[in-house]
């Protein structure tokens, strides 16, 4: 899968797609811009956990009111201390998906609305290569809404697909006969605009009919293992950089989750977690799944392995 190198468009594909304001205005001013102009961007619950800003882990942040009654937020790392955390860090704006396909596809005959979850959208119909084409949008791979996805997508195979990124463009045209594009691909913006451009549409949807644009599914469901493999592996990181500070503090091993934990948490089904034990490839997974199981081998794992 081709990586990613805009914000926007990563976070986008995320649950939820938020920033800080700290990343608003400071970090990623310039490729935010546009959306802030147009309204695209709005406030949402203040962050639950933050990177500590001197190792990196993540911490659950503790909000606590001051003299004045204003809940100030603080961490508290088991290695560096405690850390007090700046508003801008904490306070967070989310990206507006139902805001951005209007602003982004105003000139179609839109009908948006989400038709699974906040993950799968319906835009509406344009004119592209001298027929009536119907438009949605997916929003990341959405492991728990997943098959469901897949079953109202497989109906609609001239349907054309947008998402954010190509990865994930990618990813849904493994599984599915429709063209998938990337909005990232065909996308421009100056300081405060922000559009699509049809052409570069026209001319991908073009090149596939050119090349059998309803190809059928591929057979292989290699891509979507993967994908599980690298949530559960994130998902073990997690629960054992937890476990070594617990490890650390009370010299006691915090239990392992179990298969079906792992299931509940990633949003798959238990099978679905055994396979991917099992699978030739897993090899980081499997050892991240017998450290979680050893007190002296969370006491032993190097931090920087986990991030």
């Amino acid at each position: 899968m081709r990586p990613t190198t805009h914000p926007v468009w990563l976070q986008w594909e995320l649950d939820p797609p938020v920033f800080t304001v700290d990343e608003v205005t400071r970090v990623y001013r310039t490729q935010l811009a546009p959306a802030r102009h147009h309204g695209l961007l709005r406030p949402t619950m203040r962050a639950a956990a933050i990177r500590c800003p001197d190792c990196g882990e993540d911490q659950p942040v503790t909000y606590v009111p001051d003299a004045s009654g204003i809940r100030q937020g603080y961490i508290v790392c088991s290695p560096c201390g405690p850390t007090r955390i700046r508003p801008e860090q904490l306070d967070q704006l989310v990206f507006d998906t139902a805001a951005a396909l209007h602003h982004l596809f105003a000139d179609t005959r839109r009908s948006i609305e989400p038709l699974v979850s906040d993950r799968l959208w319906h835009i509406g119909r344009r004119t592209i290569a001298s027929r009536s084409r119907e438009l949605w949008f997916v929003r990341g791979i959405a492991f728990n809404y997943h098959d469901e996805i897949l079953e109202k997508l497989k109906r609609r195979p001239r349907t054309i697909i947008f998402t954010p990124t190509p990865m994930v463009a990618e990813y849904w045209e493994e599984h599915l006969s429709n063209r998938v594009i990337a909005i990232e691909d065909v996308v421009h913006q100056d300081e405060v605009q922000l559009w699509l451009d049809w052409d570069a549409i026209e001319d991908q949807i073009l090149e596939a009919a050119d090349s059998h644009d309803l190809k059928p599914p591929s057979r292989s469901k290699r891509s979507s293992r993967v994908a599980k493999i690298e949530l559960l592996v994130n998902e073990l990181k997690q629960h054992l950089r937890t476990a070594a500070s617990y490890a650390e503090a009370t010299a006691e091993l915090l239990p392992r989750p179990t298969q079906n934990d792992m299931a509940a948490r990633t949003g798959m089904s238990k099978v679905d977690v055994s396979r991917c034990l099992k699978d030739d490839s897993a090899n980081e997974l499997r050892l991240l799944w017998q450290t979680a199981g050893d007190l002296d081998a969370v006491l032993r794992l190097p931090q920087k392995s986990l991030r």
